[in-house]
């Protein structure tokens, strides 16, 4: 099966079996339900945080190692209440701003650093920099898209 944008997976419904869940609110009775994930108002700043550790019973919490990609530029109207699905507005856009980012093999023992995006000032274009204790370096785009991220931070472009 081929990977699922996180985007898709918020668009998807979830079927929920009310007899393991709970009851039904209206009528009290178990059955089957369906739930969507979306936000009431989107916030300035979108932050992602994605799951990077699991448990093991004979090893204890592990760290997935797996690559996850993620945009630049974010269109997030399918996280937007569908009582403006029919709305022809153009958005909610965000734009990264900010990568968490974790270095080494264990979910226990690593190095954390962050890359931010300078927002310019004047004529100067914004700017990559990755932060990694007192060092700062400037990075390309490229770099920061391939690092691991943990957490995401968008700010909306509106």
């Amino acid at each position: 099966m081929a990977p699922r944008s996180r985007a898709a997976l918020l668009k998807e419904l979830e079927v929920i079996d009310w007899s393991y869940a709970g009851q039904c609110d209206r009528c009290a009775s178990s059955c089957l339900g369906t739930m969507r994930t979306a936000f009431g108002r989107l916030p300035p700043v979108l932050v992602l945080a994605i799951g990077r550790t699991w448990w093991s019973e004979r090893l204890g919490q592990q760290k997935d190692q797996r690559w996850v990609g993620f945009p630049t530029e974010l269109d997030a109207t399918c996280l937007r209440p569908s009582r403006h699905a029919e709305e022809k507005l153009a958005g909610p856009f965000y734009r990264l701003r900010a990568v968490i980012s974790h270095s080494g093999r264990s979910a226990e023992i690593g190095h954390y650093f962050t890359y931010i995006l300078t927002t310019p000032t004047a004529a100067p274009p914004e700017q990559w920099y990755m932060l990694n204790d007192r060092r700062v370096t400037r990075v390309s785009e490229a770099e920061v898209l391939k690092c691991q991220a943990y957490m995401l931070f968008y700010e909306s472009t509106h």
